[in-house]
């Protein structure tokens, strides 16, 4: 159950956004800026066509089929520094530097190589998530318990087996917060991508209501995204804190 402590901080931290919409709604008079009262109406009438609910499904399928990638090969190329250090030491230098490469500039180098294909968004949502996942990673290892690494050590020598029951788990928190950083950032990619290339998913329907300039359907689109990044995102902390819970960290 939610105590009472725990309401209290979510009515002060939605107060804000209460006071910026009630603003918005009463004082902001702009023929191209529509209500927010007009927004969540076309939200509701844009989520009873069953083209939203296909681009919401394309645009989740591409985000979440990246950011597992991405957790995949983030874990595996992270954790060379425990199994082969030196591959790491080779491989480490070329991930961060692609922190400071914008997502447009990876949508353009990703229309460079693959053209206007539908590998180009996952392309782009793996390659700047990545590195986040690799960094999350490195934090967990230089958080490790040496203890339980001498524990484990009296009970066997197999570096799988230590890696399996002892590193991974204490890694594992640091993997689901980067996991709830990338969440965040992968639906800004994917509709960053699908601006530039796509003829379908949400991205494609904010591009297709501005080129109409139907501003409240544009506006209904991006509260639609806002939503579902908001719900992963706390699947996401919610799984953080049971993992936590499991493994006593």
């Amino acid at each position: 159950m939610l105590n009472k402590g725990y309401i209290i901080k979510i009515i002060i931290n939605c107060s804000g956004l209460f006071f910026l919409f009630l603003f918005w709604e009463l004082f902001v008079e702009n023929f191209l800026i529509p209500k927010p009262s007009e927004i969540i109406i076309t939200f509701f009438k844009l989520l009873s066509f069953e083209e939203t609910w296909k681009n919401i499904l394309i645009s989740g399928i591409r985000v979440y089929t990246s950011i597992t990638i991405a957790l995949i090969l983030g874990t595996i190329i992270g954790s060379l520094r425990y199994f082969k250090k030196e591959i790491y030491f080779l491989i480490n230098p070329l991930f961060y530097p692609t922190q400071y490469i914008a997502s447009a500039v990876w949508t353009i180098i990703g229309i460079v190589l693959f053209g206007l294909s539908p590998i180009t968004p996952y392309f782009v949502i793996i390659i700047v998530i990545l590195p986040n996942i690799f960094v999350s990673v490195q934090i967990g290892l230089n958080n490790i318990n040496k203890t339980f690494i001498e524990y484990g050590k009296s009970h066997t020598q197999n570096k799988w087996r230590l890696y399996k029951y002892i590193i991974f788990p204490q890694i594992l928190p640091h993997l689901l917060i980067g996991l709830i950083r990338s969440n965040a950032v992968a639906w800004k990619i994917v509709v960053t991508a699908e601006l530039f290339i796509s003829i379908n998913g949400l991205g494609f329907m904010i591009n297709n209501y501005y080129k109409m300039l139907d501003i409240q359907k544009l506006f209904a689109t991006v509260l639609i995204i806002i939503l579902i990044g908001l719900i992963f995102d706390q699947i996401f902390k919610h799984l953080k804190i049971k993992i936590e819970e499991r493994y006593i960290i």
